[in-house]
């Protein structure tokens, strides 16, 4: 059986509802509804995809999908259910599992509709479903085009850890953003535009920049929120300790100094050793 691939058919018989198709000696179905509105001719040959209908039956479909068990792709999220996983379209009219055992355990972190997932289809029984690519698969997907430091670059979230979190862009190019480099909290599949500060032979090291914003800018508002919550004046300088600074601002001391930098050289705030002062 050709399931999950795009082969080659010919058009046996039409019937009240579609179409009985042969491939290696073997028949297969093909509904009308998934013609593409064309009107098929006996003998003639057509490229199809096989997929499982909501019958899990084996069908045919002249929809050409991105992705098959060989071709991996970016899939668009389209449904979520919490005990299942989260369902993806790939170019059909059947939407395909991606199961809750490849995704993390929060909740808060799986994708939502629109958000992107490179994968590819796999077979699991009598079930065809879609499973994400790992950093190694992604490896083995030449891209072209080479990257260099300071420029921007969209990617897609693939995976989220305490170091951080991995990007893959929409030419295979690895990203890693460090956890110290991001503001908020992300979750898989979710697009994120960066900007590469170091490359390195497999991957690059990347600054999450969203809408070209810095972290700098981020992180100075965040200093400038907590004076005005503060009557203007916070016992944190660039001489408080780094476990102090994450405690209360969840980012590093180096970003801390060089926010307070940016904020000392705007005329924003006065540094005394013991405080720092909104003016």
């Amino acid at each position: 059986m050709n399931l999950g691939l795009i082969k080659e058919y010919k058009v046996l018989r039409e019937t009240n509802i579609g179409y009985t198709l042969i491939h290696n000696e073997m028949d297969y179905f093909l509904h009308k509804n998934e013609t593409n509105f064309r009107k098929l001719k006996e003998g003639e040959n057509v490229k199809a995809f096989l997929y499982l209908d909501k019958q899990k039956r084996p069908a045919l479909t002249l929809a050409i999908p991105n992705i098959t068990v060989e071709q991996p792709g970016f899939a668009t999220v389209v449904n979520t259910v919490k005990n299942l996983g989260v369902f993806v379209n790939i170019g059909i009219s059947k939407d395909i599992l991606l199961s809750k055992d490849e995704l993390p355990e929060d909740y808060k972190l799986w994708p939502i509709n629109n958000d992107k997932i490179l994968g590819i289809l796999k077979i699991k029984g009598s079930r065809l479903v879609f499973s994400q690519l790992t950093r190694e698969e992604i490896l083995n997907l030449s891209s072209n085009e080479p990257l260099f430091e300071k420029d921007y670059i969209d990617g897609y979230i693939f995976n989220i850890s305490v170091y951080g979190i991995n990007l893959v862009s929409k030419n295979y190019h690895l990203l890693f953003v460090h956890f110290s480099n991001l503001r908020k909290q992300h979750r898989i599949g979710e697009l994120l535009n960066v900007q590469v500060t170091q490359v390195n032979k497999d991957d690059y090291f990347v600054t999450a920049l969203q809408s070209k914003l810095s972290t700098i800018e981020i992180d100075s508002e965040a200093i400038l929120q907590y004076l005005k919550a503060n009557n203007g004046e916070m016992p944190y300088t660039s001489k408080s300790t780094p476990e102090i600074i994450f405690k209360v601002f969840k980012i590093s001391k180096a970003a801390f100094k060089r926010a307070l930098g940016n904020l000392y050289k705007n005329k924003i705030v006065l540094l005394e050793d013991e405080k720092t002062i909104l003016l």
